[in-house]
């Protein structure tokens, strides 16, 4: 291999890398959005239950 080709072939490896720690963490974003919206979620329930009476 050529010097051009080793020099190309390196960025590649470097962007693919970067684009792995950019989907690790989108995941980890997305997974405390959707925890805070459960928690979101059973709060809103809990109090809706104790204003209306609706105990179980």
């Amino acid at each position: 291999m050529d010097k051009d080709t080793r020099e190309i072939l390196k960025l590649i490896h470097e962007d693919i890398q970067q684009i792995r720690k950019d989907i690790d963490d989108l995941k980890r974003f997305k997974n405390r959005v959707l925890g805070g919206l459960a928690l979101f979620v059973f709060i809103v329930q809990s109090f809706s239950s104790y204003i209306f009476g609706c105990y179980k």
